[in-house]
């Protein structure tokens, strides 16, 4: 090694090194002669190696291109005869299907049937609940109705059982009637159907029965009154008993066809809002009872004079 002259210490030049200043590895057992003067033998590292396909395998696969009769043209419906990559595939007897030709059979239509549907219909009916219309103050005023006339049947009624008033009592409804059959029968039956009724009614309870009893007798009252008073059939000329007994009639039959209203004892019934047919039903029952009832008691007898 040559001298330094540089005046910076630690510092090296390149004259200063040469081959057999650098160390050597060699290994156990290696002679001089067998190792080879290499800076990676030196070092002790072992040397980069060429990493590549060998020579067998540098060779490019090539692939034999298919023969004509396997190949197929596009939109063709014949099937493929076989599959010839030997690579992937070991030779296997192949199955040719055999290609349907001729005349296709026939096939047998089945009639179809016309139905007539009905213009009208427009699908599965759904029954919804309607919401019910205001009422406003109907209920109220049906209320009154039934509480007043009620009340005028419950007098009426009371004042004979009890003789209240200037009425006279059993005795004198008795005499009232006595150009009818039965009229002892008659003087109890009439107040105390008068009585049941006013009481239904004023209450709200069952109502068609009651309005149906309420005017059985009012309507026979009536025909008494136009009976015992020689009334015309002209209504100019009615007197105003005979036009408060027709007035009750009409108020019982109005009843009738109404119903009670909600404010009622039947405010849950159906009859207690909205009425049905039946109730027509109902009030021609009750005048015809009372039709009937006068038939019965006077044979028939006309109630109006000429």
């Amino acid at each position: 090694m040559s001298d330094n002259n540089d005046p910076r210490p630690d510092r090296a030049v390149p004259g200063d090194f040469d081959d057999n200043d650098i160390p050597t590895y060699a290994p156990p057992g290696s002679s001089p002669e067998n190792t080879r003067d290499s800076v990676y033998d030196r070092a002790g590292r072992a040397a980069p190696q060429s990493i590549g396909a060998g020579a067998e395998d540098s060779a490019t696969a090539v692939f034999p291109s298919p023969s004509p009769e396997h190949v197929r043209e596009p939109g063709s419906a014949q099937p493929e005869q076989g599959y010839a990559d030997s690579d992937f595939a070991t030779e296997q007897p192949t199955t040719t299907m055999p290609v349907m030709t001729g005349t296709p059979a026939p096939v047998q239509q089945i009639p179809t049937q016309s139905v007539p549907v009905d213009a009208g219909y427009t699908g599965d009916q759904i029954e919804e609940d309607e919401p019910e219309a205001k009422r406003g103050t109907m209920d109220f005023g049906l209320f009154l109705i039934r509480l007043f006339f009620g009340a005028a049947l419950i007098l009426h009624s009371v004042s004979v059982f009890f003789r209240l008033g200037a009425g006279g009592g059993i005795a004198a409804l008795e005499e009232q009637f006595s150009g009818y059959e039965f009229a002892g029968s008659l003087a109890i039956a009439v107040p105390g159907v008068e009585l049941a009724a006013g009481i239904l009614l004023v209450l709200g309870l069952v109502t068609p029965l009651a309005a149906a009893l309420a005017t059985v007798v009012t309507a026979f009252l009536a025909l008494h009154q136009i009976n015992i008073g020689a009334t015309p059939v002209n209504p100019f000329q009615w007197g105003d008993g005979v036009r408060f007994a027709v007035l009750m009639t009409v108020i019982a039959v109005g009843l009738q066809l109404t119903g009670p209203g909600r404010v009622s004892l039947d405010f849950s019934r159906s009859w207690a809002r909205r009425p049905l047919w039946s109730s027509i039903v109902f009030a021609l029952i009750g005048i015809g009872c009372a039709i009937g009832l006068w038939w019965l008691v006077t044979g028939g007898a006309y109630p109006f004079t000429a």
